[in-house]
């Protein structure tokens, strides 16, 4: 809920919306829950998120890190990642060079949900 980075909404495995969440009252959760009511209503069922912290084993988010000292290399590499992930392009034989310290968690539909609609 609490993560700042990029997101991407999907449609049916679709790529439909890239957006970030720059921190404030501008959270991963916030945006997602806002595109439930603006124009993006009805048109996306999954997501993705490419977040500056990480998650630690309680569940909290790490600080983010300093990136005031990130080579531009670095940054490619990462730019180029999150690009590769989101739009799969078919030609790419490669997946994206995010480095070592970069955790992958895998989306699952969380069946709380379902329970607290209507409710």
């Amino acid at each position: 809920w609490e993560q700042v980075g990029i997101y991407a909404l999907y449609s049916n495995f679709q790529l439909v919306y890239v957006g970030q969440t720059a921190g404030g009252g501008q959270r991963l959760g916030v945006r997602l829950r806002q595109h439930t009511n603006d124009y993006l209503k009805g048109r996306w069922d999954t997501f993705s998120w490419f977040g500056m912290s990480y998650v630690k084993k309680d569940g909290t988010l790490s600080e983010p890190p300093d990136v005031r000292n990130v080579k531009r290399k670095d940054i490619l590499d990462i730019v180029e990642g999150i690009l590769i992930a989101v739009s799969e392009p078919p030609l790419n034989r490669q997946s994206g060079r995010f480095g070592k310290n970069i955790a992958l968690y895998l989306q699952m539909r969380d069946s709380r949900l379902d329970k607290s609609v209507g409710d």
